[in-house]
């Protein structure tokens, strides 16, 4: 039993900034910059701001997104922007006179009860979080409740999901559970400590008490800080003395002697300097970024730019800590669950010892009536041993199928229909009908499908299977079959068994040994009622595939090999984008709308193919593939090798030297509320992506190179439509711990992340390959983060060339108010970049590039490079207000730069550069042999 804590790193911290007071009169909505990844437009909804659920007690104007949702023979209304809360039943305007605002008795349509309707034709009369210690609260958010920023309005709630932008986190007060205010970050937090007087500026005087910490001009975060002795959280000096500090003013403490504190003074910026603040990351206008979706870690990092590498070495860490330990399915979802905001608790072990009676009960909540004495007779030739191992996983499978049923308790058969395409058609072309993203649909992303109770019952169901020593019943004979509404149950004994015609929805399969042929859709749920499925493999050199039914567009160009398809057939060719494949069908360790996994715990070389959602793959779900060991081949086109889309996917190898091969959305991708993680542990390993054989769609070069969105890549919904529904993006994560590896993708890979997505490539030890076109090596586009991160060896970096200007913005950049980092540790490394590299910011984003050690070997095409910023447009007054930043460091080693304009570039060197003059741009490069890095990076 263990009981999971979230780090610092990735604490639940969002920004203080109301919805309708920042979308009512912020800035307006940003001009485009740039090229993009695909737009998916919603027109024809208007249900921005939707809760999912409502507060307990539906009443008048309480929140709501269907009427079942509000009290017999009222109607959840659709109001002004958006917004949709319960009315209530009438016959005429006497029976609205004594509600909470004016309101007037109307036909909603015929054939539907009147309605006491606002006449405003809104109920937010007082706005989330505006002050009620003078007004009183009304309307909507008619609830003062004191939290630690003071009494603001708000609503009861039942999980943060209820809650409006601005007010995410649904807290525990006298009376219930409230929406409470986002919490300020970062520097924008310890300016607000000296704002209200907690903390004394020494800017422009001197500190009655104390030292003066920062920069200590008229235009910098400068505070007043007392020693160690006072209660506080002592943090250490540049003198190395400790203080008393807030974590969020750490930024006041940073050494302005490092590499890059001498960089920032060179700029006049100080580390202070690098965050966005919320009206930059929470909304502009009632337009673009207005959305409810984000994870709360990302305003943690975009709250601070330093954050970043950090976030990244705790993710890491934790992922090898999983990996290495001897439940590593457990921990590793365990994680993914923090990043995901889903909160896990202890772990329950079943421990079930009677395999009959589990086999009964599981046949049971499965919807069918067991036959015993069949039953028995089938597990008569398994040792006593054996089925007191296999019980608790019947058991557990048991608890699981009831978790999931309780998790869609608010969801009806005809809906989970729906529920099972939605997540996955967002992403992927021909999955379901994903047009419009409207009432309903809003809802079951946002909280009608429990993902908290799925993700438990995955950890639980988990920590079970690995609880037990199955391999010691490896060898053991037994033959099993029993077909139910949610599957089939089966156990099978050491033969080389094939799985194909019977077993097109599996519930639970245990296989005792054998080199074994999948054709089934194995531990992936099959079908709305097909809620769990668990397959475990115990040995073997095993065959995951399909049945292939080939079509002619599965001829690819001369070099490349597309999978066959299986029977759905591919989408039409265009100029700009090649047959994608229209398989509906998850396999081999895929969750959607329940919980898929997929153990193969022997020591063979195991062969993994499947066209899409498969591969550890989670949707509204979770799913997981891990394999023990073995020379390994993963074959998939998109959706596949740790993806997820409002869901978490794992894809988990701890041993061998595997190959991975997918074209799009994999390899550690997250989509909105997602978290996708491919861990491998041990391995020279290959990651391939198609960059060239091209299925979808880029608009940076149509038809020429591949829109790739893997190898640790976070995606949102981009949706600048009045009426639109934009979706922040979600966490993808590729962590190689150790091996000589190779990595090649085509646009946006390798660490990237676009529409407020986070994508992180972080590789531990060896000699890597890296290879790309365009938002590769640590860049990210329109307000998200990207981290690529290598601990060490002598790497080499490659973005080729090529006389067609299809190679831009990457190595640590960060395109329109996004951040981006490459971190390299050590090693002699080369680096061949191409335009807007190196450490680059470009339109109103952070580009940082670290390298901390050898003799290194950099070529630029552009002099657009080693920390260099462009605002793009000129004359952008909101780009102006931010700044745009370009950082580059290198430390330590004899190293060597070409491009097309080398002055001042070479090493023990410092330079500054921009592109424009008077735009708010901050450029700067230093090459030294030694000293201190800082920004915590040392």
């Amino acid at each position: 039993m263990r009981r999971y804590h979230r780090t610092m790193s990735i604490a639940r911290r969002s920004l203080l900034f109301s919805l309708l007071v920042a979308c009512g009169s912020g800035p307006v909505a940003p001009t485009d910059a740039g090229s993009d990844a695909p737009m998916i437009v919603d027109a024809a909804s208007a249900d921005v701001g939707l809760d999912a659920w409502p507060p307990p007690g539906p009443r008048f104007c309480g929140v709501c997104h269907r009427d079942e949702d509000c009290a017999p023979g009222a109607l959840c209304l659709a109001l002004a922007g958006g917004e949709h809360a319960c009315g209530i039943g009438c016959g005429d305007d006497s029976a609205c006179v004594d509600l909470s605002l004016d309101a007037r008795c109307e036909i909603e349509a015929d054939g539907l009860p009147t309605q006491c309707r606002p006449t405003s034709g809104s109920c937010v009369v007082s706005p989330p979080g505006s002050d009620c210690s003078v007004d009183a609260c009304s309307g909507t958010y008619d609830r003062c409740i004191a939290f630690d920023s003071g009494e603001v309005c708000t609503t009861a709630c039942l999980s943060n999901v209820d809650c409006p932008i601005g007010m995410r986190r649904c807290l525990p007060r006298a009376g219930g559970s409230f929406c409470a205010p986002d919490l300020v970050t970062g520097p924008e937090a310890c300016a607000a400590l000296v704002a209200d007087h907690t903390l004394t500026s020494c800017a422009s005087a001197a500190c009655a008490s104390g030292d003066c910490y920062g920069a200590g001009d008229a235009d910098s975060l400068a505070i007043c800080l007392p020693d160690a002795d006072a209660p506080c959280e002592p943090m250490l000096a540049p003198s190395g003395a400790s203080v008393c500090t807030p974590p969020d003013c750490a930024c006041a403490l940073e050494d302005p002697t490092t590499l890059f504190g001498t960089a920032l003074y060179a700029i006049g910026r100080t580390a202070c300097d690098l965050y966005f603040d919320s009206a930059s990351v929470d909304c502009f206008g009632t337009v673009v970024l207005c959305d409810r979706y984000w994870l709360s870690f990302t305003d943690r990092i975009c709250g601070y730019a330093p954050l970043v590498p950090r976030f990244g070495s705790d993710v890491a860490r934790a992922l090898d800590a999983a990996a290495d330990s001897t439940h590593p399915v457990e921990d590793a979802l365990a994680e993914a669950a923090m990043l995901a905001d889903l909160d896990p608790v202890a772990s329950h072990v079943s421990t079930e010892s009677d395999l009959l009676r589990a086999i009964a009960g599981l046949v049971e909540a499965a919807g069918a009536t067991p036959d015993l004495s069949a039953i028995a007779a089938s597990i008569s030739t398994l040792s006593p041993a054996a089925q007191m191992t296999l019980a608790p996983i019947f058991e557990a499978t048991t608890v699981a199928l009831h978790a999931r049923e309780r998790a869609l308790a608010r969801v009806d058969a005809p809906t989970r229909v729906e529920a099972f395409d939605l997540p996955s058609g967002m992403v992927l072309p021909g999955v379901g009908a994903t047009g419009t993203i409207g009432q309903r649909a809003q809802g079951l992303l946002l909280g009608d499908v429990d993902m908290h109770e799925l993700a438990q019952a995955a950890i639980d169901l988990a920590a079970t299977v690995e609880a037990y020593a199955l391999t010691s019943i490896a060898g053991e004979s037994v033959e099993l079959t029993i077909p139910t509404p949610a599957g089939v149950i089966a156990l099978r004994g050491p033969g080389n068994d094939t799985y194909e015609a019977g077993f097109e929805a599996v519930l639970l399969l245990i296989d005792l040994g054998g080199n074994d042929t999948y054709r089934a859709p194995v531990g992936a749920t099959a079908s709305p009622e097909n809620g769990v499925s668990l397959l475990i493999d115990l040995d073997g050199t095993d065959d995951y595939a399909y049945h292939e039914v080939p079509v002619a567009s599965d001829v690819g160009p001369v070099g490349h090999r597309r999978l066959p398809s299986d029977g759905r057939g591919r989408a039409p060719s265009s100029a700009s984008s090649g047959p994608s494949s229209y398989s509906t069908s998850a396999r081999q360790g895929a969750g959607r709308l329940g919980i898929g996994m997929l153990f193969d715990l022997g020591m063979d070389d195991d062969h993994y193919r499947s066209l899409r959602m498969s591969q550890g793959y989670g949707a509204l779900g979770v799913g997981v593939l891990f394999d023990d060991a073995g020379n390994d081949v993963y074959e998939g086109e998109a959706g596949v090798q740790g993806a997820a889309s409002f869901g978490i996917g794992l894809l988990l190898d701890a041993y061998g030297d595997d190959h991975y091969t997918a074209y799009a959305f994999s390899q550690g991708f997250g989509y909105v509320r997602g978290v996708g993680v491919l861990h491998d542990g041990h391995g020279t390993d290959d990651f391939f992506s198609h960059p060239t054989d091209v299925l979808y769609w880029s608009p940076q070069a149509p038809g020429v190179a591949q829109s790739s969105f893997t190898q640790g890549a976070g995606f949102g919904r981009r949706d600048d439509s009045a009426a639109g529904v934009p979706m922040s993006g979600g966490l993808g994560v590729l962590r190689d711990q150790r091996g000589d590896d190779t990595y090649t993708t085509g646009i946006f890979g390798e660490g990237t992340g676009y529409w407020f997505g986070t994508g992180m490539l972080l590789d531990g030890a060896g000699a890597d390959h890296y290879d790309g076109w365009w938002y590769v090596f640590g860049s990210a586009a329109h307000y998200a983060v990207a981290l690529l991160q290598d601990d060490e060896g002598n790497d080499f970096y490659r973005v080729a060339e090529s006389g067609d200007g299809y190679r831009n913005t990457s190595v640590g950049v960060g395109h329109d108010f996004s951040v981006g980092w490459l971190v390299d540790r050590a090693g002699d490394d080369h680096y061949h970049a191409p335009n807007l590299s190196l450490g680059s910011g470009n339109a109103g984003g952070y580009g940082f590039f670290v390298d901390l050690g050898g003799d290194d070997e950099y070529v630029a095409t552009s002099t657009f490079s080693f920390g260099n910023a462009s605002i793009e447009s000129p004359g952008d007054e909101l780009r102006q207000a931010s700044g745009t930043i370009g950082m580059f460091v290198d430390r330590g080693g004899v190293d060597t730069y070409a491009r097309p304009t080398i002055e001042p570039v070479a090493s023990d060197t410092m330079w500054l550069q921009t592109l424009h003059t008077g735009e708010g741009e901050s450029g700067v490069g230093v090459d030294a042999a030694a000293g201190r890095v800082g920004l915590g990076l040392d």
